[in-house]
């Protein structure tokens, strides 16, 4: 989003966000806090995958670390986490910026829920939950009419 307001496109519709690692600085407290719970995405995992994503590139690039960015777009942001992974924080930072820059935010956090715990639709209550909230928020920003581009 970030990228296309500087190419001067208009802003999308809405974003849905899932478990976003939206600072590849990689300093939120909970690489930490929860680093027990989380099995699938660590501190080192993140440090190794920031490493190869950035090529030397510098995190502190908006378009690495969207939470560094001037957000200037109203855009409408759903932000869904679960409280046991480690971009619990950056999930509420991302949404904090957007809310702060005039989005329309809805952010989620799911009880005991790992990284990325949506794809296991449908075999557990809180991923039907979550794809229901997507679905909601996707025909609730995409009806009615949308500015030009």
């Amino acid at each position: 989003m970030l990228a296309a307001g500087d190419a001067g496109l208009a802003p999308p519709a809405g974003l849905v966000v899932l478990s976003p690692w939206a600072d590849l600085r990689n300093v939120a407290g909970s690489f930490d806090s929860r680093a027990e719970q989380d099995q699938m995405f660590s501190k080192q995992s993140a440090d190794d995958a920031a490493a190869l994503y950035l090529d030397g590139a510098s995190a502190d690039h908006p378009h690495a670390s969207p939470v560094l960015g001037a957000w200037t777009a109203a855009t409408a942001v759903l932000v869904q986490v679960g409280d046991a992974e480690v971009l619990l924080d950056d999930a509420a930072l991302l949404a904090d910026v957007a809310r702060r820059a005039g989005a329309d935010v809805e952010h989620r956090v799911f009880a005991a829920m790992p990284h990325v715990f949506q794809i296991g639709y449908p075999a557990t209550p809180e991923s039907v939950d979550a794809v229901e909230q997507i679905a909601g928020f996707i025909r609730r920003v995409t009806a009615g009419p949308h500015p030009a581009s």
